[in-house]
């Protein structure tokens, strides 16, 4: 999906960067492109699109405030402070005895002078961590009684707060691939001896997960996990190979995120996530992307690539829409770019960026708009060292204008042009570090 990524991070590239590269030279973006728009609209010049950008992302930035996300800040850092005062050891051990009691030893060990070797299946079962943790005193109270898992501590105004994981539905079986422990220990005589533990790694999905933290009677913060169980099929169905579809849903005060992830079977080489940022309602931003015939292999090697396609909409006041034909070919080229990345003139690393841009059709466009009103694309950039005698090129998405004018995205969303889009995105991350400072 590194296409796909490349065509979702554009607009938050679009909306908030700032820089002074070089651009090298590259082409223009070509013909206006109807690419799923539903309203016939005018072709704006580069100065009309930037005004409309910088008005976007004002709208955008507008709906966005720190303050909003005040209250849960104030109390995570109340109450992380009051947990990293208390004794927490009952705690660690209580899921580590347990987590290990998970693990049954598996076939014959290998015994031998300076080597030993254990396997194990591990089974990890969500549903038997369970009970309440109380904090009192300094201390953490259990009771094994409650069927899902619970932290109770009081606030600095004494509300008392839970923090809740509760697994719920059905339950199935999935395989989750090995991890290895290896431990070396120096017995003398030039000699280590070394002990490795196999783990083969099972999990009992649950249909459904939700974490809750409550302050009193107000929820602060809810994360629900919806699971599609049908994929899981046949005796073992392997999750470290193939893909699992999930919905998530995560709501902070009035605001709210959505994202459907569909995942399908690596034989099958397909995987497509949706999602929306809302806030009271009010869709702010939602994405879509989605590969076909996209396989890897066991090592998350990409051996095949088909098409991506990925949409981007803010506000409905501004939509990005590409595509990239094959992603696999895509990578490949990046990839043959980078081993040349350090040729001093660059001529061959910007013929194969030129070549991954081939299969790049993405765009900008206003209102639900047909009328592309510019193209993004990967721009190429070098950085001298030594006084030029070393050199290393590097690409990053850039904008390109049908007037042949193309700016990186450093250089056209400088403060010159964006100069009050910039201060307030500044102030507005100024705002979020000043919450969790």
């Amino acid at each position: 999906m590194l296409a796909a990524g490349l065509l979702l991070s554009a607009p938050t590239a679009l909306l908030t960067s700032c820089g002074d590269d070089d651009p090298s030279d590259s082409p223009g973006s070509g013909d206006v492109v109807d690419n799923g728009g539903t309203v016939d609209d005018a072709k704006l010049t580069p100065s009309q699109s930037k005004s409309r950008m910088e008005t976007v992302a004002k709208n955008l930035m507008n709906q966005v405030d720190s303050r909003n996300f005040s209250t849960l800040s104030e109390l995570c850092n109340d109450l992380s402070a009051t947990i990293d005062d208390m004794d927490n050891d009952n705690v660690s051990h209580w899921a580590q005895d347990l987590f290990e009691s998970m693990s049954v030893q598996t076939g014959n060990p290998i015994e031998e002078t300076y080597y030993s070797r254990y396997t194990y299946d591990r089974l990890i079962v969500l549903s038997q961590f369970h009970g309440r943790f109380t904090a009192t005193n300094g201390q953490w109270t259990y009771d094994k009684t409650p069927t899902n898992l619970e932290f109770l501590i009081k606030d600095a105004s004494g509300n008392l707060c839970t923090l809740s994981v509760t697994p719920s539905g059905n339950t199935k079986k999935v395989y989750m691939g090995e991890d290895w422990d290896e431990n070396g220990v120096y017995v003398g005589n030039g000699h280590y001896y070394w002990e490795e533990d196999v783990y083969s790694n099972y999990v009992m999905v649950p249909e459904h997960i939700l974490v809750k933290l409550t302050q009193g009677n107000s929820t602060r913060a809810e994360v629900k996990v919806d699971i599609d169980q049908s994929q899981f099929v046949g005796p073992e169905y392997d999750l470290s190979k193939d893909g699992v579809s999930t919905t998530a849903t995560i709501k902070v005060e009035d605001y709210s995120l959505t994202i459907n992830r569909a995942m399908h079977s690596g034989s099958e080489g397909s995987a497509e996530v949706n999602g929306s940022m809302s806030k009271s309602g009010q869709v702010l931003v939602e994405f879509s992307a989605k590969a076909i015939n996209t396989k890897f292999n066991s090592h998350e090697e990409l051996t095949t690539g088909g098409p991506v396609e990925a949409y981007v909409n803010i506000l409905g006041q501004m939509q990005l829409r590409g595509t990239c034909s094959n992603v696999k070919t895509f990578v490949d080229y990046l990839e043959k770019a980078d081993d040349v990345s350090e040729e001093t003139n660059g001529t061959a690393y910007k013929n194969y960026i030129n070549q991954a841009n081939q299969l790049i059709n993405a765009g900008i466009y206003f209102d639900n708009g047909k009328t592309q009103q510019a193209s993004v694309k990967l721009m190429c950039f070098k950085d001298e060292y030594n006084g030029g005698r070393y050199v290393y090129w590097y690409s990053e998405p850039g904008i390109y204008f049908d007037d042949n004018t193309s700016y990186a995205m450093g250089d056209y969303f400088n403060r010159d042009n964006f100069g009050s889009v910039i201060d307030m995105f500044e102030r507005l991350l100024r705002g979020y570090e000043d919450l969790f400072d």
